[in-house]
């Protein structure tokens, strides 16, 4: 409060600053985020690219979710519900891989979902901690990185995927589409069957 500047990481966090806290509007300032400049595209060999997947038992095509930590706002239930309901005909040829730190509970909720729905451990793969070159290189292998969170202040992982070459869906919450920055990219991440993106939004 005695603060004559204060600095917010996304126009979203701002907002909040000022609906939530009561702060001034002109006290804010809009910093943005960034990432390391390690995170780029990068080129991997057939022995490279082979030995990451067997690193992670992934055996087919994937998408991707780095959530960035676990708690009830990355909605990892309605991301495994939504990666049910595709179409046999395609989900047979994907796995679903959550790379983050997971501890017991956490695994052990994520279990119960893949079981409410019927997904299989080939087809859910949970990687725990991964490294950034490791994580680098799955960026870059994805076929997709879908990014479901109910609530972010910015959404790093979506700034270090794209960086990395990788497609991205997420969230039209908080400050999900400030990051991703196409309307067509986004999604209603309280429906499983959500398409296309339930409202107009277009970046400054």
């Amino acid at each position: 409060k005695r603060s004559n500047l204060l600095f917010a990481i996304s126009k979203f966090t701002k907002k909040e600053a000022v609906d939530l806290l009561g702060f001034d509007d002109g006290k804010i300032a809009n910093i943005s985020t960034g990432i390391s400049e390690e995170f780029h595209p990068v080129n991997l060999d057939l022995d490279e690219r082979q030995q990451i997947l067997s690193k992670y038992k992934i055996t087919r095509q994937f998408i991707l979710y780095v959530p960035g930590g676990f708690d009830g706002r990355k909605n990892f239930k309605r991301l495994i519900e939504a990666f049910s309901l595709l179409p046999e005909s395609i989900r047979k040829d994907y796995q679903l891989v959550i790379a983050s730190k997971l501890f017991g509970e956490a695994k052990k909720e994520i279990s119960g979902y893949a079981s409410a729905f019927n997904i299989d451990s080939e087809s859910l793969l949970l990687t725990d901690y991964v490294p950034d070159k490791d994580l680098i290189a799955l960026y870059g292998l994805c076929k997709l990185h879908a990014f479901p969170s109910l609530h972010e202040g910015f959404g790093l992982p979506i700034l270090e995927s794209m960086a990395c070459g990788a497609p991205v869906i997420g969230s039209n919450l908080s400050s999900i589409p400030e990051v991703i920055g196409r309307e067509d990219a986004l999604f209603d991440p309280m429906s499983a069957t959500s398409t296309p993106c339930p409202f107009k939004w277009k970046p400054d």
